[in-house]
């Protein structure tokens, strides 16, 4: 505790005081109005959506991820190319089988020989 820190930092009998109480200052009593309830904001209603518009907006979801995706593994590579790090620094870009996510694997690795 700070206060009993300072307290006894402050003490030059030798002797551990005990730290002064805080002061808590009285909240204010909330207001209780005794007139009418309150009212609810009226939601706004988003427009529903067809199962066109839907399918259109997933189809667009997954081509842009797709994009990302390759567009990353292709930054990538050209990122390889232009560092020309040695073969036991650098590491290449694979997507995971169970992930699908990219995962690093070090050039040189067991991971390439089992493609031999």
């Amino acid at each position: 505790d700070r206060r009993a820190a300072l307290a006894n930092a402050l003490n030059t009998t030798g002797v551990a005081k005990v730290p002064p109480p805080k002061k808590e200052e009285p909240k204010p009593a909330p207001v209780v109005s005794k007139g009418q309830p309150r009212r609810r904001q009226p939601e706004e209603v988003e427009p529903q959506k067809t199962k066109k518009e839907i399918e259109a907006e997933q189809r667009q979801f997954i081509e842009d991820n797709e994009r990302r995706r390759v567009q990353f593994y292709q930054d990538e590579a050209a990122k390889k190319v232009k560092e020309q790090r040695e073969a036991d620094a650098s590491v290449t870009y694979v997507e995971d089988r169970d992930t699908r996510k990219p995962k690093a694997v070090a050039d040189i690795s067991d991971y390439w020989k089992s493609d031999l």
